[in-house]
C-alpha cells in the first residue's frame, strides 16, 4: 500500500492562547519552532527559557511552561482524536505514513538578505515531519511501558488518558529550511499542486495526500533540506 500523509498545523500563533506571536523565519529560511504554551504546567515541563526561545517571546513570558509537542527529540506527538477537523486527517494514518508539520512563522529581519521565496510578512511553512513507526490510538493510563517508549511526549508528562500517541521512526526529522505552502493564508503553488480540496480556513486539513502529490511534497523538502529523506 502507498503511503499516505497527513497535515497538521502546530505551534505558536496569533491566537492568545497559542502565546499571541508566530514563530520567527529569516532572511535565509531558517527559523525557530515556537511551541504553545502549557495549560497543564508541572515540573517536569521545559520553559521558553529551558528550550533556548526566550528571545523570541513576548516578554514576560520566557518562564511559562511549554506544550512541547510535537518533540522532535524521541519524535512523538499527541493529540485527541475525537473527531474534530484538526485531527480528522491525522486519525487515517499508520506506520510508514507521514505526519507534515505546518506552522505559521512571521518573517523577521536579521542580517541575512531575505530569499524571494520567504513572505515579508507571514506564511505557513512545513517545518518537519514524522515517518510513522507506531501509533496508540487510544492511552487508557500512563503505564511504565508507556513512559518508557514516549516518556517525553507533553500528554505523557501531563499524566492523561483518553489521547493517541504517534512516534516517528528514524527518517522522522525537524527540518532546517522551512517551506512555504502559502502565501500569507493564501495557498501557493506548492499546496496547490498538493491538495485537491482547498476550502475553509483550515484548507490544509481536508484531506490525506497520496503518490505523485505525496512525492511532489517530499521532492520540495529534500530540494530545501538536502541532508534528509
Amino acid at each position: 500500500m502507498l503511503p499516505k500523509g497527513a497535515f497538521l498545523h502546530v505551534g505558536a500563533n496569533t491566537n492568545p492562547q497559542c502565546l499571541g506571536r508566530q514563530g520567527p523565519i529569516f532572511g535565509d529560511g531558517t527559523f525557530k519552532y515556537i511551541p504553545i504554551p502549557e495549560g497543564k504546567p508541572s515540573a517536569r515541563c521545559p520553559t521558553y527559557d529551558d528550550l533556548g526561545l526566550a528571545k523570541y517571546i513576548p516578554s514576560g513570558k520566557e518562564k511559562f511552561y511549554v506544550h512541547n509537542d510535537p518533540e522532535f527529540k524521541t519524535f512523538t506527538y499527541g493529540d485527541y482524536l475525537d473527531g474534530r477537523a484538526r485531527t480528522r486527517q491525522i486519525a487515517k494514518l499508520n506506520d510508514g505514513d507521514y505526519l507534515l508539520f505546518l506552522a505559521s512563522l512571521r518573517f523577521i529581519k536579521d542580517e541575512k538578505e531575505r530569499l524571494h521565496w520567504v513572505n515579508p510578512k507571514w506564511s505557513y511553512y512545513v517545518i518537519g515531519y514524522f515517518e510513522l513507526d507506531k501509533k496508540v490510538p487510544n492511552v487508557e493510563k500512563i503505564t511504565p511501558e508507556i513512559i518508557k517508549e514516549f516518556g517525553n511526549n507533553a500528554h505523557v508528562i501531563r499524566g492523561e488518558s483518553g489521547f493517541a500517541i504517534f512516534k516517528g521512526n528514524k527518517n522522522s526529522t525537524p527540518l532546517k529550511i522551512a517551506v512555504p505552502f502559502s502565501d500569507e493564508i493564501k495557498p501557493n503553488d506548492l499546496a496547490m499542486k498538493v491538495l485537491l480540496e482547498i476550502k475553509g480556513l483550515r484548507w490544509w486539513g481536508n484531506e490525506l495526500i497520496y503518490g505523485e502529490r505525496l512525492s511532489i511534497l517530499l521532492n520540495e523538502i529534500k530540494k530545501k533540506n538536502p541532508d534528509v529523506l
